[in-house]
Order: C-alpha cells, then sequence, then structure tokens
C-alpha cells in the first residue's frame, strides 16, 4: 500500500462523516419543525450513533469482502441516503430512520473501515495512524457546526441537510480513487489468530464510562452554552468541543505510541470529571465554553488510545475486540444524549445530566487504573 494516498482517503471519509457531532446546531430548529420536545429530538442522534455502534460492529466482516475503494464509496452513499430521507421526513420518526437508523450505519461503517486501514497503513505506529483519522473525525465536526448555521437559512433544516448530502456524495468518490490509487486493501486475519482473545469486561466499562460525557456534550453543546449564559452564535461550542477533540486526538496518537496506557487513561477522564463538575456548578460565559473545551479534549484523547490500546494488544484479532468495545460507545451514545435533553425537559437545565456525565468519568478512571492489560 502507499500509506500517503491510504491516509489522505482515510482522512476525507472521517472529516465529512464528522459533521455527525455537530447535531447541537440542529437541535433548536428541528424542535421547531417537529414541534417535539429537546428530548424527543435528541433522540435523532442517540438512535445515529446506536446505529453507528452496530456497523462498527459488523464492519470487520465486510471490510475484507469489500474491495476498500468501493467501500468507502458505498458507506458514504449509505449515509448520503440517510441524510436525505431526514430532508424530506414528513415526521419526527420517519427523521429518526433516516439520520438515526441509515445516516447513523453508514457513518460507522466508513468511519470504522477508515480508523483500521490508517492503523495497517501505519504498521508499528497504529497510534499515530488511528490518531489522524480520529482528529480528522473530530476535524469534520470542528467545520460542520459554522456550515450548518450559513445554511440553516429562516432554520430550515432541508438546506443544511441538503448540503451534507451532496458533500458525503463528492468525498466518497474522491476516497475512492484515493484508496484505489494507493492500492489499499484490508487483509483478513489468518483463521487461527481469529476468535483467540476475548474483551475484558473492565475494558468495556472504561470505555463506555470514559465517552459517556463527551458524546453528552457533542449533542447538546450549544444547548449547554446557553443555558449557561453564554454567546448565542450556535456555532461556538460545537466548534470549541469539536476542536479541542481534535487537536488531543493528534497527541493521543503520539503519546499512544511512546508511553504506557495506563497512567493516561486514569489521568484523562479525571480532567473530564473535574471539568463536568465546574459545568454542573452553574459558570457562566468564557469559564463555560473553557469547560466544554476540555470534555471535548478529554473525549478525543479517549478515542484515540483506546483503540490504539487495543491494537497493540491483540494485535490481527485487535479490529474484532475494538467492535466488541466499541459497543460501550453505542450504548453511551443513546443513553448520553438522550438522557441529557430528558432531564432538561424536566429540570429546565443540565446541571443534573453533567453531574451524572461526571461520576462516569470517574468511574472510567478507577476502572482503567483496575485494569490487569499489560501496558
Amino acid at each position: 500500500m502507499r500509506p500517503g494516498h491510504v491516509l489522505a482517503g482515510a482522512v476525507a471519509v472521517a472529516a465529512v462523516l464528522g459533521s455527525i457531532h455537530a447535531f447541537s446546531v440542529l437541535l433548536t430548529p428541528l424542535e421547531a419543525r417537529f414541534e417535539a420536545s429537546r428530548g424527543a429530538v435528541s433522540l435523532s442522534y442517540s438512535l445515529a450513533l446506536l446505529s453507528l455502534t452496530a456497523a462498527v460492529l459488523v464492519g470487520p466482516a465486510l471490510y475484507s469482502r469489500i474491495p476498500a475503494a468501493r467501500l468507502c464509496l458505498l458507506a458514504c452513499l449509505v449515509a448520503a441516503a440517510g441524510v436525505l430521507v431526514g430532508v424530506f421526513a414528513p415526521t419526527l420518526s420517519v427523521f429518526w430512520l433516516g439520520y438515526g437508523v441509515i445516516f447513523g450505519f453508514g457513518n460507522g461503517l466508513g468511519y470504522g473501515f477508515a480508523l483500521q486501514i490508517a492503523g495497517r497503513a501505519l504498521p508499528g505506529r497504529e497510534g499515530i495512524g488511528m490518531g489522524i483519522v480520529t482528529a480528522a473525525y473530530g476535524l469534520g465536526a470542528v467545520a460542520a457546526p459554522a456550515g450548518f448555521e450559513a445554511l440553516l437559512a429562516g432554520g430550515v433544516t432541508g438546506y443544511a441537510l441538503g448540503g451534507l448530502a451532496g458533500l458525503l456524495i463528492v468525498i466518497g468518490m474522491l476516497a475512492a480513487f484515493l484508496m484505489a490509487a494507493g492500492g489499499a486493501v484490508y487483509e483478513t486475519v489468518t483463521e487461527g489468530a481469529r476468535g483467540a482473545a476475548r474483551m475484558p469486561a473492565m475494558v468495556w466499562i472504561a470505555y463506555a464510562s470514559g465517552v459517556f460525557a463527551g458524546l453528552m456534550a457533542l449533542g447538546h453543546a450549544t444547548g449547554i452554552l446557553q443555558a449557561a449564559g453564554g454567546a448565542s452564535a450556535l456555532w461556538l461550542a460545537p466548534m470549541v468541543i469539536a476542536l479541542a477533540n481534535t487537536l488531543a486526538s493528534l497527541s493521543a496518537g503520539v503519546l499512544a505510541d511512546r508511553y504506557p496506557w495506563r497512567p493516561l487513561l486514569v489521568v484523562i477522564p479525571s480532567l473530564g470529571a473535574a471539568a463536568l463538575i465546574t459545568l454542573a456548578a452553574g459558570v457562566s460565559g468564557a469559564v463555560a465554553l473553557l469547560a466544554l473545551g476540555v470534555v471535548g479534549a478529554c473525549y478525543g484523547a479517549t478515542i484515540t488510545l483506546w483503540p490504539a490500546v487495543v491494537a497493540k494488544r491483540y494485535g490481527a484479532d485487535g479490529p474484532r475486540i475494538y467492535g466488541q468495545v466499541f459497543t460501550g460507545w453505542g450504548v453511551a451514545g443513546l443513553i448520553g444524549p438522550w438522557l441529557a435533553g430528558g432531564l432538561f425537559d424536566v429540570t429546565g437545565g443540565y446541571g443534573t445530566a453533567l453531574f451524572v456525565a461526571a461520576v462516569l468519568a470517574m468511574i472510567a478512571a478507577i476502572t482503567a487504573l483496575r485494569l490487569q492489560l499489560s501496558a
């Protein structure tokens, strides 16, 4: 393989799919469009994350059976189809189907493959390859909020979603070309290695607890900042979280290749818990925005470190094990944004949800400290 071409294709796919984490910009317009509560609208994002998880879980069975170029194009086309269903959805339930199920599945198929092919393109430096793709996914979430807001003319969500669908199709074709030019091939693991390793339950707990806060904050970034009396610009909070996510992903990829993982996976969620408690205490303005940035950075570091740790620990069996670990991300993604929306409807604020997320972040730190995996 030509690593440069393969990485470029993976980065392109990850960047456009990262727009899923700009969903909070769409919260208020979708509430108005469907005359629905925040909890009901939040379920769109939660379902998308759950469907994304399902795609990452089944993805390893498809990666070696479909040529890399075709797989990238297929993932983007499926995601675009889901978004278009959302554009023309007459009811919120149909929007759930389009954005939540179809777009989410295409997103997970493309992201999971981009992550794994990047790791294989740089053998021995998996952390850097995976960190670059994870950072690109975050970079997409940096750019998307401003783009969405610019297209939300008069609160019409169809313009923003239609623009995303068109971009998905274009990027899918570009990524397919790059993968083909780079000779990208995802080799199947040997039968002797397949299924030999099992995922420790505590790894799942640590990962699920560690990503809960980030997914909740990404789904409600705009609402959290507005509730704290921050800037009225819809794009500011999700952009800050996504930018912090991106920078932390790049840094964590380098750290994963150079240092023992355990101290990192203890300190990072502990910092996230401190930021969440700060937000729950009712800080406002720039302090709230800074705390959201810390939450985003901790999330970016977590989702980069864990796949790198799994890849180094399990080798050829890593993709299958990571697919199992990633189900924790799906559970957190389903519960976190939905719970935050429901608690907002009941309490009128995000304080309770932020405190719950802080407790889970500390559980992640304690669990990582007790894990018995080799560093």
